[in-house]
């Protein structure tokens, strides 16, 4: 359907920003994912565990939430600057037709119709 050198590589530089987008989104849904499962570790200890082994457990969740925290910016520049190529790319399905393929005008009845 869409052919040509300019269609592939406004294709390409689309997908390549929804990728990233799509990375970016994916990323924080895991980071709000693992905050709430490490959440509960902390808020719950675990049955058969010692005072020190849930400790030590709770304290390991509050080093991946925090690490996790630590991404976030991270992830909203590259999802900004993903969005921002996305909006910024033609549109591969919009390229200028050539002219002779554009419908003529028709000329200037001269008042005499069929």
């Amino acid at each position: 359907m869409f052919q040509g050198k300019k269609v592939t590589k406004r294709c390409e530089k689309i997908l390549s920003s929804l990728m990233q987008l799509q990375n970016c989104l994916g990323g924080f849904n895991d980071i709000t994912t693992r905050k709430a499962l490490f959440a509960e570790i902390v808020a719950n200890p675990r049955r058969g565990l010692t005072a020190e082994q849930n400790h030590r457990r709770a304290y390991a969740a509050g080093l991946i939430i925090g690490d996790q925290q630590a991404q976030i910016q991270r992830l909203l520049n590259r999802a900004r600057k993903a969005y921002f190529r996305f909006d910024g790319a033609k549109a591969f399905w919009k390229l200028a037709r050539r002219r002779s393929a554009v419908a003529q005008p028709l000329p200037p009845s001269d008042g005499n119709q069929l």
